[in-house]
């Protein structure tokens, strides 16, 4: 009788993917930087999840700028935070624009 394989839990199978790159145009890395640390640190953890293959669970597709362009959100000090990113290219993420 052949030996069954055993499928190796779902936290095993995202370590083993590899991580895209971040490619930042223009001036969307000093746009980042330049936002509140809360803002800067929920934005990288969900760029994160998006360079492991993941979509984290509040990203809105923009399809008004094409195919795989997508919006994360956020809210701070009653301002309105977003940063645009494309992943529809295999190479890397894209952070395309970052703006209050």
């Amino acid at each position: 009788m052949a030996e069954k394989t055993k499928k190796p839990p779902r936290e095993k199978l995202f370590e083993a993917l590899p991580r895209k790159p971040v490619i930042w145009i223009a001036s969307s890395k000093d746009d980042i930087s330049a936002m509140p640390d809360p803002v800067k640190g929920s934005f990288g953890h969900r760029l994160s999840e998006v360079q492991e293959g993941r979509t984290p669970l509040d990203t809105k597709p923009m399809p008004q700028f094409g195919g795989g362009v997508f919006e994360l959100r956020e809210r701070f000090d009653g301002d309105a935070y977003r940063v645009m990113y494309v992943v529809a290219l295999r190479k890397a993420v894209y952070v395309l624009h970052a703006f209050i």
